[in-house]
Protein backbone atom coordinates (compact mmCIF):
# COMPACT_ATOMS: atom_id res chain seq x y z
CA UNK A 1 0.00 0.00 0.00
CA UNK A 2 1.16 3.61 -0.52
CA UNK A 3 0.10 6.63 0.83
CA UNK A 4 -0.01 9.80 -0.10
CA UNK A 5 -1.51 13.42 0.63
CA UNK A 6 -2.06 12.80 4.31
CA UNK A 7 -3.63 16.17 5.55
CA UNK A 8 -6.73 17.45 7.71
CA UNK A 9 -7.52 13.84 8.61
CA UNK A 10 -7.55 12.87 4.31
CA UNK A 11 -5.75 10.03 3.35
CA UNK A 12 -5.49 8.29 -0.14
CA UNK A 13 -4.27 5.61 -0.68
CA UNK A 14 -3.59 3.00 -3.53
CA UNK A 15 -3.12 -0.81 -3.87
CA UNK A 16 -0.23 -1.83 -6.36
CA UNK A 17 -0.60 -4.39 -7.91
CA UNK A 18 2.80 -6.04 -9.02
CA UNK A 19 2.77 -9.21 -10.70
CA UNK A 20 1.76 -11.59 -13.67
CA UNK A 21 2.49 -13.22 -16.61
CA UNK A 22 1.91 -10.78 -19.18
CA UNK A 23 4.08 -8.04 -17.37
CA UNK A 24 6.90 -6.56 -20.00
CA UNK A 25 8.55 -4.84 -17.08
CA UNK A 26 10.13 -6.17 -13.71
CA UNK A 27 8.06 -5.57 -10.13
CA UNK A 28 10.92 -2.51 -9.49
CA UNK A 29 10.34 -0.73 -12.57
CA UNK A 30 6.61 -1.08 -11.60
CA UNK A 31 6.93 0.20 -8.57
CA UNK A 32 9.10 3.06 -9.69
CA UNK A 33 7.43 4.43 -11.54
CA UNK A 34 4.08 3.93 -9.52
CA UNK A 35 5.98 5.93 -6.48
CA UNK A 36 6.32 8.99 -9.21
CA UNK A 37 3.20 8.94 -10.32
CA UNK A 38 1.95 8.66 -6.60
CA UNK A 39 3.81 12.11 -5.78
CA UNK A 40 6.24 10.17 -3.86
CA UNK A 41 8.50 13.40 -3.68
CA UNK A 42 5.42 15.40 -2.59
CA UNK A 43 4.99 12.96 0.40
CA UNK A 44 5.34 14.01 4.10
CA UNK A 45 6.80 11.00 5.15
CA UNK A 46 8.26 8.02 3.02
CA UNK A 47 8.64 4.87 4.75
CA UNK A 48 10.41 2.39 1.81
CA UNK A 49 9.98 -0.88 3.70
CA UNK A 50 11.91 -3.06 1.15
CA UNK A 51 13.35 -3.54 -2.66
CA UNK A 52 11.44 -5.40 -4.29
CA UNK A 53 14.03 -7.04 -6.12
CA UNK A 54 18.21 -5.64 -6.10
CA UNK A 55 18.78 -7.12 -9.39
CA UNK A 56 16.66 -8.67 -12.34
CA UNK A 57 17.79 -10.57 -15.43
CA UNK A 58 20.27 -8.31 -17.82
CA UNK A 59 18.44 -10.32 -20.89
CA UNK A 60 15.18 -12.34 -21.36
CA UNK A 61 14.24 -15.06 -23.69
CA UNK A 62 10.82 -15.70 -25.47
CA UNK A 63 11.00 -19.14 -25.49
CA UNK A 64 12.54 -22.02 -22.59
CA UNK A 65 15.58 -21.98 -22.04
CA UNK A 66 16.45 -26.00 -22.81
CA UNK A 67 18.40 -28.13 -20.26
CA UNK A 68 22.45 -28.92 -21.85
CA UNK A 69 25.00 -30.75 -20.47
CA UNK A 70 27.20 -27.40 -19.94
CA UNK A 71 26.04 -24.93 -16.58
CA UNK A 72 24.12 -22.06 -17.47
CA UNK A 73 25.66 -18.59 -16.08
CA UNK A 74 22.95 -15.85 -15.65
CA UNK A 75 23.95 -12.10 -15.96
CA UNK A 76 22.51 -9.64 -13.54
CA UNK A 77 22.11 -6.51 -13.55
CA UNK A 78 21.07 -3.94 -11.05
CA UNK A 79 17.07 -2.79 -10.56
CA UNK A 80 16.48 0.89 -10.01
CA UNK A 81 16.89 2.18 -6.58
CA UNK A 82 13.75 3.76 -5.51
CA UNK A 83 14.88 5.14 -2.52
CA UNK A 84 17.70 6.79 -3.78
CA UNK A 85 15.91 8.45 -6.30
CA UNK A 86 13.52 9.50 -3.85
CA UNK A 87 16.56 10.90 -2.03
CA UNK A 88 17.99 13.02 -5.06
CA UNK A 89 15.06 14.62 -6.09
CA UNK A 90 14.53 18.00 -4.66
CA UNK A 91 11.41 18.90 -2.22
CA UNK A 92 9.47 21.40 -2.87
CA UNK A 93 10.48 25.19 -0.84
CA UNK A 94 9.02 25.11 2.72
CA UNK A 95 8.37 21.38 2.85
CA UNK A 96 10.09 19.10 5.19
CA UNK A 97 10.27 15.55 3.91
CA UNK A 98 11.31 12.91 5.69
CA UNK A 99 12.86 9.57 4.13
CA UNK A 100 12.93 6.32 5.46
CA UNK A 101 15.05 3.45 4.71
CA UNK A 102 16.01 0.06 5.66
CA UNK A 103 18.67 -2.43 5.94
CA UNK A 104 18.62 -6.03 6.58
CA UNK A 105 22.32 -7.00 7.80
CA UNK A 106 24.18 -10.13 7.92
CA UNK A 107 27.48 -8.19 9.25
CA UNK A 108 28.72 -4.96 9.90
CA UNK A 109 25.29 -3.46 11.14
CA UNK A 110 26.43 -0.17 12.15
CA UNK A 111 28.85 0.51 9.19
CA UNK A 112 26.38 -1.05 6.54
CA UNK A 113 23.71 1.36 7.68
CA UNK A 114 25.46 4.68 8.08
CA UNK A 115 27.22 4.13 4.56
CA UNK A 116 23.04 3.43 3.18
CA UNK A 117 22.12 6.40 5.11
CA UNK A 118 24.21 8.79 3.07
CA UNK A 119 24.78 7.25 -0.64
CA UNK A 120 20.94 7.12 -0.10
CA UNK A 121 20.47 10.72 1.38
CA UNK A 122 17.63 9.27 3.77
CA UNK A 123 16.76 10.71 6.92
CA UNK A 124 16.64 7.32 9.03
CA UNK A 125 17.76 4.12 7.69
CA UNK A 126 16.76 1.23 10.32
CA UNK A 127 19.13 -1.76 9.90
CA UNK A 128 18.10 -5.13 11.57
CA UNK A 129 20.82 -8.19 12.13
CA UNK A 130 18.95 -10.63 10.42
CA UNK A 131 21.05 -13.23 11.75
CA UNK A 132 19.80 -12.09 15.20
CA UNK A 133 17.14 -14.51 16.89
CA UNK A 134 13.77 -13.13 17.14
CA UNK A 135 14.92 -10.78 14.26
CA UNK A 136 14.17 -10.52 10.47
CA UNK A 137 11.88 -12.17 8.27
CA UNK A 138 10.65 -15.05 10.02
CA UNK A 139 9.59 -13.66 13.09
CA UNK A 140 6.54 -11.72 14.57
CA UNK A 141 9.33 -9.55 16.79
CA UNK A 142 12.43 -7.51 15.83
CA UNK A 143 15.40 -6.12 16.79
CA UNK A 144 16.37 -2.56 14.84
CA UNK A 145 18.45 0.00 15.58
CA UNK A 146 17.54 3.32 14.10
CA UNK A 147 20.51 5.69 11.99
CA UNK A 148 19.61 8.76 11.55
CA UNK A 149 21.13 11.68 9.42
CA UNK A 150 21.63 14.02 12.61
CA UNK A 151 23.71 11.08 13.96
CA UNK A 152 21.28 9.97 16.68
CA UNK A 153 21.74 5.95 16.67
CA UNK A 154 18.48 4.51 18.43
CA UNK A 155 18.56 0.87 19.48
CA UNK A 156 15.49 -0.37 20.29
CA UNK A 157 15.16 -3.94 22.12
CA UNK A 158 13.03 -6.82 20.78
CA UNK A 159 9.45 -5.71 19.70
CA UNK A 160 6.79 -6.56 17.87
CA UNK A 161 6.78 -5.85 14.44
CA UNK A 162 4.27 -3.06 15.38
CA UNK A 163 5.90 -1.95 17.93
CA UNK A 164 8.83 -1.21 16.17
CA UNK A 165 6.50 0.58 12.85
CA UNK A 166 5.08 2.67 16.07
CA UNK A 167 8.57 3.73 16.99
CA UNK A 168 9.58 4.21 13.68
CA UNK A 169 6.82 6.52 13.10
CA UNK A 170 7.22 8.39 16.14
CA UNK A 171 11.10 8.98 15.28
CA UNK A 172 10.06 10.58 11.66
CA UNK A 173 7.25 12.73 13.07
CA UNK A 174 10.04 14.32 15.58
CA UNK A 175 12.62 14.75 12.45
CA UNK A 176 9.80 16.20 10.65
CA UNK A 177 9.11 18.64 13.72
CA UNK A 178 5.70 17.13 14.32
Amino acid sequence: MCASKVAEGQQRGWMIPIGGAEEKEGSTQILSRFVQLAGGGDADIVIMAAAVADYRLAATQSQKIKRGDAGLTLELEPTPDILAELGREPVREGRRRVLVGFAAETEQLAENARGKLARKRADMIVANDVTQEGAGFDADTNIVTIFQRDGVELPLPKLTKFEVANRILDQALKIQGR
